[in-house]
C-alpha cells in the first residue's frame, strides 16, 4: 500500500472484510481530489466504498456482499463472503490473515500474468493452484489459497503380467488433478493426473518384479 503527493492511495492484494465503517473513504484535503487506485483487491462486507467515482479500477478486484454501497461498475460483485466462517487469525507470516475459503470464487480468480506480487502477507508463494485443476493462478487479497492436503488416490486396474512385461500400463483414480511425481525404478511420460481415472504407460524397463515403484 502506498500514498503519495497526489493524493492517490494505492492498495495492491489487500483485503478489506467486514469493516463496521465504510472500508474505503475519500476526502479533498488538497488541490487534488483523492484517487483509490485498487489491484487485485478484496471488498467484502457492507459499506465498501463512500465514493465510487473515486476507484480507480486496476483489475483483479473482487466486491462481495455489498448491498448499499458499490465500489462502482467496473468492479465485479462476485457473491457470498469469499472468507466464509474464517476469522483474523495466525495463519503464519508476520501478521494474522483471515484464509479464503476453499470453495470461494476469489481461489485462483486471477491470471499468473496478472499476479502483482510474488509472495502474499504471509509469504507463501503466487501463483498457487489453490482449486486443484492443474494451472497455478493468483488469488485477489492478502491470502493465497493453498491446499496442502494430499490427494486420495486408488488403484483400478493392477500392472498386468507384472515380471514380463517391458511396457506396463496402470490405471489409478485420483480425487484431485495435480502433477505426477515418480519415485523408485519406475517412470513415465505421463506427469499431469485429473480427477477421476488415470492411466499410465511406464517407460521401458528391464525384465523382473519391482517392489519399488511409487507415484
Amino acid at each position: 500500500d502506498q500514498y503519495n503527493a497526489n493524493n492517490q492511495y494505492t492498495a495492491t492484494n489487500v483485503s478489506f472484510h467486514n469493516n463496521t465503517g465504510t472500508a474505503l473513504l475519500s476526502y479533498n484535503y488538497g488541490p487534488l481530489p483523492d484517487q483509490l487506485i485498487l489491484k487485485n483487491t478484496v471488498l467484502s462486507g457492507l459499506h465498501l466504498c463512500e465514493s465510487a467515482s473515486a476507484i480507480l479500477d486496476m483489475g483483479g478486484n473482487f466486491q462481495y456482499g455489498d448491498s448499499t454501497l458499490s465500489c462502482g461498475p467496473t468492479i465485479p460483485v462476485a457473491g457470498s463472503n469469499p472468507f466464509g466462517a474464517n476469522i483474523l487469525a495466525d495463519n503464519g507470516g508476520p501478521t494474522k490473515t483471515i484464509s479464503l475459503a476453499a470453495t470461494s470464487e476469489a481461489v485462483d480468480a486471477i491470471d499468473a500474468a496478472a499476479c502483482s506480487v510474488s509472495i502474499d502477507q504471509r509469504g507463501s508463494m503466487r501463483p498457487f493452484d489453490g482449486n486443484n485443476d492443474g494451472t497455478a493462478q493468483c488469488d485477489p487479497g492478502a491470502y493465497e489459497y493453498t491446499d496442502t492436503t494430499a490427494p486420495v488416490l486408488a488403484e483400478v486396474t493392477p500392472v498386468p503380467t507384472p515380471g514380463s512385461n517391458q511396457l506396463p500400463n496402470y490405471t489409478f483414480s485420483s480425487d484431485e488433478a495435480g502433477t505426477i511425481t515418480y519415485g523408485g525404478a519406475c517412470s513415465s511420460l505421463n506427469t499431469g493426473a485429473i480427477t477421476g481415472n488415470n492411466t499410465l504407460k511406464f517407460n521401458v524397463l528391464g525384465l523382473g518384479t519391482y517392489t519399488d515403484c511409487t507415484l
